[in-house]
């Protein structure tokens, strides 16, 4: 390849990289060792692309290799996909999860946004293990994950804390709207039907717990901590309710 032609190789957005990398080579003799995107002229196809190159100034040559990584990528975008997302539900993992709401809690602190936390618990989720079975189990918390895609917004955040426990975080949300929103995904629940081999289908109810970002001093596991509280107050209140926290 031509230095004119090395530039045009990768896609728009990686060509500033290249092009500096390129220009550091030939005039410090600096190798340069990328990563970036291209777009085969054949099939159209974007391929990830993994180029070492050194320049030779007696020669005024450059001497590269250009390697197809895509296969990799592809390996590594989906492992770090498994630790992101929880594959039965298709909500985050905790760890995920955690991440983001302390990304949220700080841009509510920096510009006094508004900001709040459900916990949600599905009710009585250990009968329903013991009377249909692990499957039948999971087929719930599979159903629960399509409900929260269904009536939560593409900005809010719901991660899976663990067994039948979940959490989500609506940014720039006021409580009147919060509990709105657990009303409807209280309902949405509550008219799920999850078919069973045999018999009628099943329903569950979910328990949802509300805390407001309550100022500069809160926390994540505060604002957690307080949702859960709601929640085992609206558990006591007979489930298939949303309480919310009070100090």
């Amino acid at each position: 390849f031509g230095y004119e032609a090395i530039k045009t190789i990768p896609l728009a957005e990686y060509r500033p990289k290249l092009d500096a990398a390129l220009a550091n080579l030939i005039q410090n003799g600096t190798p340069y060792d990328l990563e970036f995107k291209i777009r085969t002229p054949d099939t159209g196809q974007v391929k990830d692309i993994h180029s070492f190159a050194t320049y030779d100034p007696e020669t005024r040559v450059v001497f590269g290799i250009i390697q197809d990584i895509s296969d990799r990528k592809a390996v590594e975008r989906e492992l770090e996909r498994l630790v992101q997302v929880d594959t039965l539900t298709g909500v985050f993992t905790r760890h995920h999860f955690m991440a983001l709401a302390e990304r949220e809690l700080a841009r509510a602190i920096r510009y006094a946004g508004k900001m709040s936390v459900m916990m949600i618990d599905i009710d009585r989720f250990k009968s329903v293990n013991d009377t249909y079975g692990h499957q039948v189990g999971d087929r719930v918390l599979k159903e629960l994950g399509l409900v929260f895609w269904a009536v939560l917004r593409e900005a809010d955040i719901v991660g899976r804390m663990g067994g039948e426990e979940f959490a989500v975080i609506l940014p720039e949300t006021e409580l009147t709207q919060t509990v709105e929103v657990a009303e409807r995904l209280r309902k949405a629940v509550e008219r799920t039907a999850v078919p069973l081999e045999h018999g009628l289908p099943l329903s569950v109810t979910v328990s949802i717990g509300i805390a407001p970002f309550a100022g500069a001093k809160t926390n994540v596991d505060t604002l957690l901590a307080h949702a859960d509280k709601a929640l085992y107050e609206a558990k006591r209140e007979g489930r298939n309710r949303a309480c919310i926290f009070e100090n």
